[in-house]
């Protein structure tokens, strides 16, 4: 099978530039046919994808989520296979489909797994695999993207805490499939797979394939209910609370006259209003075979 590898070499922190030197020399034993191409900037994986995508069976994306998403966005669409060879800080996306973490073993099923067609999101003509949200999480990304280099690798931490103690209602005007809800709100999170923000169980009932988007509302709580909320949300236990609420739909819409962040897989689109789409199997992605 030719395939096309494309490497994000700062990717999990330089994780991604020697998973790359790992499975480089397992393809030379195998006398695999392949082509590798390094990222220099953001946004440039969908630029090359979309570029080559039809030369080959399958492009496979080594690196984190963000790696894989722009991937993601310039095959969708196309019949060329998607294979992940999870390198990042996150890797949700791997997590969700049961691709292991080994790179030797992800990249067996990148080269002779089997395919599944997986949904997409679509967000002002941009692709997301696994959550959109608007709210508290947006905000810590946001926040997250203003630290200086040399802290980065406390980036998120140091924004969780700076948008804890500034942490208020945000009023959102959510319409479901037609169906409208007015609500006061922590965040709302548009989740096609179970996993966002590197292993938080934000819809544990998600499937990547069902055609339906799980909506989770977090209503508005206070400070310290937000300190003990938040833990539980990498096991799913947050799903018992009493203001957490769930919905599923295929096309969401969320307005507010307040400016609220949103994100999808990681990255700051904008502020509200946006409107969500469901794009059925849209992706084909190499798995381990069961």
């Amino acid at each position: 099978m030719r395939c096309l590898f494309i490497v994000n070499p700062v990717a999990g922190g330089g994780r991604a530039k020697r998973v790359w030197e790992r499975i480089k020399g397992q393809l030379e034993y195998d006398r695999a046919f392949y082509t590798v191409l390094f990222t220099g900037y953001e946004g440039e994986a969908i630029k090359i994808v979309k570029r080559e995508r039809d030369k080959y069976k399958a492009v496979i994306a080594v690196g984190g989520d963000g790696t894989v998403c722009e991937v993601v966005n310039g095959l969708a669409g196309s019949d060329t296979l998607l294979g992940v060879i999870p390198a990042g800080s996150g890797n949700d996306l791997s997590k969700a489909l049961g691709i292991p973490i080994d790179p030797v073993q992800a990249l067996k099923a990148a080269l002779s797994g089997e395919v599944r067609e997986v949904d997409l999101g679509r967000i002002d003509g941009r692709f997301f695999i696994n959550v959109a949200s608007s709210g508290f999480d947006a905000e810590v990304v946001e926040e997250a993207r203003k630290t200086p280099a040399f802290l980065k690798p406390f980036s998120y931490l140091f924004a969780v805490i700076k948008c804890l103690f500034r942490t208020q209602k945000r009023s959102i005007n959510l319409i479901i499939d037609g169906i409208q809800y007015q609500k006061e709100v922590l965040l709302i999170a548009v989740a096609n797979g179970k996993y966002y923000g590197g292993g938080m169980m934000i819809a544990p009932m998600a499937r990547l394939d069902d055609g339906f988007f799980d909506i989770i509302v977090v209503n508005h709580v206070g400070f310290l209910e937000i300190i003990r909320f938040l833990p539980k949300i990498f096991s799913g236990g947050h799903m018992k609370h009493a203001k957490v609420e769930h919905f599923k739909g295929r096309e969401i819409q969320m307005l507010s006259e307040e400016r609220i962040p949103v994100q999808s897989d990681g990255e700051i689109l904008g502020h509200l209003p946006y409107k969500i789409e469901m794009v059925p199997r849209a992706v084909k992605i190499l798995v381990p075979r069961e």
